[in-house]
């Protein structure tokens, strides 16, 4: 330990002037030379499907679980085409790859998007871009909700025409007892029919109910919150910085003077 005591009061004002050198350089350059890089969170759900079972009830579930998701807006060609179709972002491929993060929000189906930059106001962008995109290109929702509003339509022109019998079959039973010419097996016969069409009018009505739940609670691809960018830039880490240079300073200067000393081969260091 003698010895290295002995080489740092020999050189002790070179490795102070050193260090103090480095922690001010390494300060200016973080306060006023290093860009100001902002971060900017937003939790990703996926589709949310209102679906019909096979007794005509209704369950919510994800389109997509986790790892279904994930695989979708982490792959490369989705990314690609984040950056060809919005060139107005400015972005290399590279440099948006590389500051965009997707992770997982414990055992869901969510995803974490964390993206870094120098703009707050391109942050926010990408991630409108990144939502955007996955609703228009993701036919498997697309096509469940356009499948349920044609059945929804063709329910309705159902209900339309059953009520027109009904009104058909109503008026006839309504003749029947206004011209006193009830006739027991006709009466009967409407009677029975009347019923038949209301049951199956029920029905009907049962079943655009559970659509029109499909249509109006299904959810496409969605922030859990608004996106948000944080006030203060994370990057650079201006106090951390400059202490950690400070010390690496000293270090790396005090180990080059005892490389130094060893070349020399001057051994009195070390009596």
């Amino acid at each position: 330990m003698k010895p290295y005591i002995l080489i740092f009061k020999k050189y002790r004002k070179i490795i102070i002037l050193v260090t103090i050198i480095t922690t001010i350089l390494t300060f200016l350059v973080n306060f006023f030379y290093l860009p100001k890089i902002y971060r900017g969170t937003a939790i990703l759900s996926p589709p949310i499907i209102v679906n019909i079972i096979s007794d005509k009830s209704i369950e919510e579930k994800y389109l997509y679980d986790f790892d279904s998701l994930y695989t979708k807006v982490s792959d490369e060609s989705f990314l690609i085409s984040l950056i060809e179709k919005n060139p107005e972002l400015n972005l290399s491929f590279q440099e948006f790859k590389n500051n965009i993060k997707f992770e997982s929000i414990g055992r869901t189906s969510y995803i974490k998007i964390t993206y870094e930059d120098k703009q707050k106001d391109r942050i926010l962008k990408i991630f409108e871009i990144i939502l955007n995109q996955l609703k228009n290109v993701d036919y498997n929702f697309l096509n469940y909700i356009d499948y349920s509003k044609k059945r929804l339509e063709e329910l309705n022109n159902d209900i339309e025409k059953i009520e027109d019998y009904k009104k058909s079959i109503e008026d006839k039973i309504n003749k029947i007892k206004g011209n006193k010419l009830e006739s027991t097996l006709d009466y009967t016969f409407l009677l029975s029919t009347l019923n038949s069409v209301n049951e199956l009018w029920l029905e009907k009505k049962y079943e655009v109910g559970l659509y029109q739940r499909v249509v109006e609670e299904s959810k496409n691809y969605h922030y859990l919150n608004e996106p948000q960018v944080q006030d203060k830039p994370v990057k650079p880490r201006k106090l951390l910085n400059t202490i950690f240079a400070f010390f690496a300073s000293i270090f790396i200067t005090f180990l080059l003077f005892i490389f130094y000393e060893y070349l020399k081969g001057e051994l009195n260091v070390w009596k």
